[in-house]
């Protein structure tokens, strides 16, 4: 402690710094009186309140953070719930005008339909008339092989009778991988509708230019043949000939001849039946 004197007559003690820990005074009555010192366990539950004050503090600091953060969050939320509003009420608007869309559109679609339907329909025409254009071009242009006549091998006639099958090919294109069939038979009703195309290989076949044919040699068979009143024999003479065209379609030509003869003259009727042509 040291004395501190102001003015003469008027001094007071100054607490030493390093001494402010022993203990504490006060004056009374220009007397200074120095207080009891504090126990041990004042000391410790002095010390306490002053921690639980400063807890206290800090807890009141903390529920000021947390009140201002709370209030952020509402404000956020609200915020939020601010932005889904205006969301909202924009798909509204979006949703009326797609679905004002879609009622004209339903307004539109018999329009739509028919107008699909004509388009559909033109469609068909127009793949109609290609495929009518390509048939007949086709048409004109294939191939068309048939018999053209039939004829004596030998002149003058002898038995025993040798004939002459000439084919032609009246068309624009060759006819090719071509195959013939020739049978006799001694009546009608032992023709058939439809010959019996040969096993692919087991026939010769052959090639026919436009316009060009060729010619093959068969022998009238005595036993196929019925003998008339007058003397004179009579026999059919049929086949079919198979080929195709450049197109590689197939197509067959029938024909059939009825056979009469004697020892010195043959003649040639058509038949009434197996003459047909048609498309594989």
């Amino acid at each position: 402690m040291y004395d501190h004197c102001d003015a003469p007559g008027s001094c007071r003690l100054v607490e030493d710094e390093n001494n402010s820990a022993s203990g504490s005074f006060h004056e009374e009555a220009g007397t200074f009186v120095f207080d009891k010192p504090k126990s041990e366990e004042e000391v410790a539950r002095q010390r306490r309140e002053d921690e639980q004050h400063a807890f206290a503090r800090r807890q009141v600091k903390t529920n000021k953070m947390l009140a201002w953060f709370t209030g952020a969050l509402v404000v956020a939320t609200f915020c939020t719930i601010g932005v889904g509003i205006w969301q909202l009420v924009v798909y509204r608007g979006q949703l009326a005008a797609m679905q004002g869309q879609l009622d004209q559109m339903a307004k539109q679609y018999p329009e739509l339909q028919k107008s699909a339907t004509a388009s559909r329909d033109s469609a068909d025409a127009a793949d109609r008339s290609i495929r009518i254009t390509q048939d007949q071009m086709r048409l004109d242009e294939r191939a068309w092989i048939t018999i053209s006549e039939i004829t004596i091998a030998t002149d003058p006639p002898a038995p025993p009778h040798r004939l002459l099958i000439h084919y032609h090919n009246s068309g624009k294109t060759p006819g090719l991988n071509g195959c013939a069939r020739v049978d006799q038979a001694d009546s009608l009703e032992r023709i058939p509708t439809m010959d019996k195309e040969p096993v692919p290989g087991k026939c010769p076949t052959l090639t026919l230019s436009p316009q060009g044919g060729v010619t093959s040699e068969i022998a009238l068979e005595e036993t196929s043949a019925t003998v008339g009143a007058d003397g004179r024999r009579s026999a059919y003479l049929y086949g079919t000939i198979w080929y195709d065209d450049i197109f590689r379609r197939g197509h067959w030509s029938q024909f059939c001849e009825e056979i009469l003869w004697d020892s010195k003259t043959v003649m040639f009727n058509a038949c009434m039946k197996h003459n047909a042509t048609g498309d594989e």
